[in-house]
């Protein structure tokens, strides 16, 4: 897969999905409402890739 595939294509053809259709089904799946969305999705792939829970907290002004 090339860095320019859209990992989620839209059912109306070659587009992305939109970013509220992502964070419908996100919310769907995880079956949550107002508790999950995509900046926790990103905020779990920056710990998964780094490791650094304190360098999270800092971006996020926790720290």
């Amino acid at each position: 897969m090339a860095d320019s595939d859209y990992l989620f294509l839209s059912r109306k053809g070659q587009k992305p999905i939109s970013r509220v259709q992502a964070w419908k089904i996100i919310n769907d799946a995880a079956r949550i409402n107002d508790t999950i969305g995509t900046h926790t999705l990103r905020r779990i792939s920056f710990y998964q890739m780094t490791k650094d829970a304190a360098m999270l907290q800092k971006i996020f002004g926790f720290l």
